[in-house]
Formats: structure tokens, C-alpha cells, sequence
């Protein structure tokens, strides 16, 4: 399974938000990105970030990088141009600080934040993990999709599964076929892929269970889903 340092949180745009003064007033005037969630246990929630902390700058032994440069250069109308653009810019640039772990074991990267009108600086240690980002589509179109680095569910998909446990079976079937590299098979033949396709979606099913198992959840909603 390919691994990544992960901080442990859930970013957002105020700018992702169909009224953006309505997201100002809702989560803050502190910055263009802002921690949505932290993960229990995680490295941000271990660094005692919270919710709502705006995120200004990072540094490392290598560079510096200030967020709301980012953000003013997808400009104030970044929503209409995509709402994860500015998230997904901003990905390079933790995916580079996160690194410096394979080269200093356990090495921190130091985040500016806002919180209530005060600046702190925290230092975070992002430990590996799966490497894999899920998201959320929010078409009502009944879908989910794998594409060897990201796991997409839909709003549609989301609402049909009547309990926890059946929306992990669909997720865990798409985090299967990252993990068992499955796109790149599939991108690597000439012929015969249909076939192939078949039998990428049964090795799925048949990890996604032990997935689901591992994580809690009861694998018999797999069947009832």
C-alpha cells in the first residue's frame, strides 16, 4: 500500500461556499483556508489544532509558503472556477513539506495559524498513512470512482445507503481498487479489457470485505447494499 505523511485534517475554502460572506460569518474571518475537521488521535488534533484555526503559513528547512498568496492567485472568484481548485493547489505544497519525512524521519513542518485574532505558530508531525483522498462529488447522480490516488463518492450514493455501514461498503470497494492498482492494470492493456475490468471488480469486492472488517464495520452490509 503506497503511504503518505498525513496531517490528520480536513481543509475547506471559504470561496468552495455559494455565499462566501455567509462562510465568513459562519466559520470566521481568519483566512482563505480554514480547518474543517481534525482526525481523533491525528497529528493535527495531537498538535491541538481545531476547527475553525486558519491556516496562513507553513515552513520547513526548505521553504515558505503563505496561503492566502495562494488564494489571491486564484482570485476572489475561485469558486467558478472549480470549487476544490484553491484545495487542490495547495496539495503540492503540503504533499513537498510532508516529504522531508522520508529524508528526516519524524521531522516537523511548522504551521502559522489564526485563532480568535491571535497568530500561534505549531509544529506538526504527520505520520504515514494510506495514501489515498477521498472526496465528495455533489452530484445526485448514483456513483463512486477510483482512479489510483483518490476516491470519489457521490451526494446520490451517499444518500441511497440507508446506514453507516453500507456507505463503507461502497468506499471500501473503491479504496480497493487504489490499493490493489487497479487503474494502472487496466490503463496498461491493449486488449481484452473488458475481461480484465470483470476481474478487477471481484478482487474489489472480495478486499473491500476484509477492509470493512478491519475497520469496524459489518461486511454482511456489503450484500445489503
Amino acid at each position: 500500500m503506497e503511504k503518505a505523511r498525513n496531517p490528520g485534517w480536513v481543509i475547506h475554502d471559504l470561496a468552495q461556499y455559494p455565499d462566501m460572506e455567509t462562510a465568513r460569518t459562519a466559520f470566521g474571518r481568519g483566512g482563505a483556508f480554514q480547518i474543517a475537521h481534525v482526525v481523533p488521535n491525528g497529528a493535527a488534533a495531537i498538535a491541538g489544532l481545531q476547527p475553525g484555526d486558519a491556516l496562513l503559513r507553513t515552513r520547513s528547512s526548505q521553504a515558505m509558503v503563505d496561503f492566502d498568496a495562494i488564494a489571491v492567485h486564484y482570485g476572489d472568484n475561485r469558486r467558478n472556477r472549480g470549487m476544490d481548485e484553491a484545495i487542490s493547489g495547495l496539495r503540492p505544497v503540503f504533499a513537498d513539506r510532508f516529504a522531508e519525512g522520508g529524508r528526516l524521519p519524524d521531522a516537523p513542518i511548522v504551521v502559522t495559524i489564526r485563532r480568535g485574532g491571535e497568530q500561534r505558530e505549531v509544529e506538526l508531525r504527520p505520520q504515514p498513512s494510506c495514501a489515498t483522498r477521498f472526496w465528495v462529488d455533489s452530484r445526485n447522480k448514483v456513483d463512486a470512482g477510483a482512479d489510483g490516488e483518490q476516491v470519489r463518492i457521490t451526494s446520490g450514493l451517499m444518500d441511497l445507503a440507508s446506514a453507516d455501514d453500507e456507505l463503507a461498503a461502497a468506499v471500501a470497494h473503491e479504496l480497493a481498487h487504489n490499493l490493489l492498482g487497479h487503474r494502472n492494470r487496466l490503463n496498461g492493456l491493449k486488449k481484452g479489457k473488458a475481461k480484465a475490468t470483470l476481474e478487477t471488480e471481484i478482487e474489489a469486492d472480495r478486499l473491500s470485505v476484509w477492509l470493512m472488517a478491519n475497520s469496524g464495520y459489518d461486511p454482511a452490509a456489503a450484500l445489503r447494499f
